[in-house]
C-alpha cells in the first residue's frame, strides 16, 4: 500500500513516520513524501506524524490487492479544557 504525506502547505513531507498499529508496520516517507507499507487484507488505520504535525487515514486493502491513500498533516486538535 502506498501512503503519500502532505504538509499543511500541500507540499510532500520527507521523513514523516507512518504507522499501522494493528499490522505492526512502521515506515518513513522518502524525499517525495511517499512510503510503501505491507498490510494484510482488511481495514486499517494509518497514523502519520512529523514533529508536531499529525494526520490519520483509514484504508481498505482487498485480498491480493493494493491500496493508496494521501494524508495531510496538521497541528493536533485540542479538546476544549485540555492543556
Amino acid at each position: 500500500m502506498t501512503v503519500r504525506v502532505l504538509g499543511p502547505d500541500g507540499q510532500p513531507v520527507a521523513g514523516a513516520n507512518a504507522r499501522a498499529e494493528e499490522a505492526g508496520t512502521f515506515v518513513s516517507t522518502d524525499g517525495q513524501g511517499i512510503a510503501e507499507m505491507m498490510l494484510p487484507a482488511g481495514t486499517t488505520e494509518i497514523s502519520v506524524t512529523k514533529g508536531k504535525l499529525e494526520g490519520k487515514a483509514v484504508v481498505s486493502v482487498t485480498e491480493g490487492g493494493t491500496a493508496a491513500t494521501e494524508v495531510e498533516l496538521a497541528p493536533p486538535t485540542r479538546v476544549s479544557g485540555s492543556p
